[in-house]
């Protein structure tokens, strides 16, 4: 550039002694020498721009620690660096063209490649001309080494709780990397904020919590696995409370009401579709479900749920409607070792004690609605009475507030053991899934995948 700014100015100089030498130059001799200026100014122009692009790329080179007088030491390592990234590239390439479903971003890449190598052309200078472009490349490769690098952590925690992933010497087996790919489908199914990472983690919290077993077929573990951590990033949704707590209460939950695997989602419906309709939070009902975890044997978690819910729902607070909870199933099941206090409260109910135990032991439910629409039925001034006599003062007046309020119990019961909780969770994730936050989040987790 620098050679052709001298000519032009050389050649302009002449035009410019010979035109003086002219009497009367002609107009198209008068233009010729303003083209020629013309020609000047441009090619001034353009050595200034190129000199502060030059400016930036030394400013970079030193930024990365290479001098550019450094000589052949640079060369070399900008040569070996470039090297290493077009074989990353290369094997980047040889691995998305193995899905077809990736083709598109291999494209995309390919025409970034392009554009870096065309901006790389028309960089002034040799050896910062090979630099810009590698480190162009580079930051893609680096970007999802440290991706990559994240769901592999993560998988590591998987692998510890699921043996068959890993063989006898601690090397991945053909189930690991089936495990991987299936988290990843998962996830992108459902929008999560740290995407792959955070439905691993859900998948080794099932793990730890006993969800599938090492004795089962491989197919029926992976599937009860991901099964758990779906119902559980549904949830955490639906409850607005984070993925890693939710999926430990359900698995506690699922434990203490012997909940199969293949219903926890169902547990989740019922969960949700009573808070939706209530004036209970799920978080509350999650909590108090886990608080008469001693009484699970004799309430199915249906009824348990809807126990409690009534209980928040009437104002009562999480520890207190859990403990009022047990003291009926607990009181009532033991109705013949009880004092002279409870005897006088069943025969002002009109009920004895074998029966209560019965009742308790065969159909808790049924024995306690039966209870509270006898107490229902005496005159308001001595409910609360009778109440006391059979739960003690504690719970006396939680038990009669219940008895006063049977029909909100069998609504909530309703609730749960209806069709129509089936599949609450899955519709409001559907419908927070349609949202832009959510569209996004899920690109940007099939992205990193």
């Amino acid at each position: 550039t620098a050679d052709e700014l001298a000519g032009a100015k050389l050649k302009a100089q002449m035009m410019t002694r010979e035109m003086g030498a002219l009497e009367n130059p002609t107009k198209k001799q008068t233009k010729a020498l303003e083209d020629q200026w013309r020609a000047v100014d441009r090619l001034e122009q353009r050595q200034k721009s190129e000199v502060a692009q030059m400016g930036r790329v030394r400013s970079e080179l030193y930024r990365m620690g290479v001098s550019a007088t450094d000589g052949a030491g640079a060369t070399n390592r900008i040569a070996n660096e470039t090297a290493r990234y077009n074989r990353l590239l290369q094997e980047q390439e040889r691995q998305l063209k193995r899905a077809g479903e990736q083709q598109r971003r291999m494209n995309d890449a390919k025409a970034q490649y392009d554009k870096t190598r065309e901006l790389r052309n028309n960089i002034a200078g040799t050896g910062a001309a090979t630099v810009a472009s590698g480190v162009a490349m580079g930051a893609p490769v680096l970007a999802a080494v440290k991706s990559y690098s994240s769901i592999e952590d993560a998988m590591k925690g998987v692998a510890k709780q699921v043996n068959p992933l890993l063989d006898d010497k601690g090397g991945r087996t053909a189930k690991y990397h089936e495990m991987q790919q299936a988290i990843k489908a998962a996830s992108e199914q459902i929008p999560m904020a740290n995407g792959a990472v955070d439905f691993a983690a859900l998948v080794e919290g099932g793990a730890r919590m006993g969800v599938s077993s090492d004795q089962d077929p491989w197919a029926k573990q992976k599937a009860d696995l991901l099964s758990f951590a779906m119902t559980s990033a549904k949830a955490a949704k639906a409850f607005e409370l984070p993925a890693d707590q939710l999926a430990d209460d359900l698995g506690k939950i699922a434990f203490l009401y012997k909940v199969p695997t293949q219903k926890i989602e169902d547990l989740g419906d019922a969960l949700n579709y009573l808070d939706d309709n209530s004036q209970a939070k799920g978080a509350d009902i999650i909590n108090v479900m886990q608080r008469m975890g001693d009484v699970a044997d004799k309430l199915s978690y249906k009824q348990a749920a809807a126990l409690g819910s009534t209980f928040l729902s009437l104002g009562t607070q999480p520890e207190v409607a859990a403990s009022a909870s047990k003291a009926m199933v607990r009181e009532l099941g033991i109705a013949s070792m009880q004092g002279k206090r409870f005897i006088q409260g069943m025969d002002l109910l009109g009920v004895n004690a074998p029966d209560l135990e019965k009742g308790i032991a065969n159909n808790a439910m049924s024995t306690i609605k039966d209870v509270r629409s006898r107490i229902k039925k005496l005159p308001a001034s001595k409910r609360l009475s009778a109440m006391t006599m059979l739960f003690g003062k504690e719970f006396g007046d939680d038990a009669a507030k219940l008895a006063n309020n049977l029909d909100e119990l069998d609504r909530q019961l309703a609730l749960v053991e209806g069709g129509k909780a089936k599949g609450s969770m899955q519709r409001e994730s559907n419908i927070d899934k349609d949202s832009l936050s959510s569209q996004y989040s899920l690109l940007k987790t099939g992205l990193a995948n």
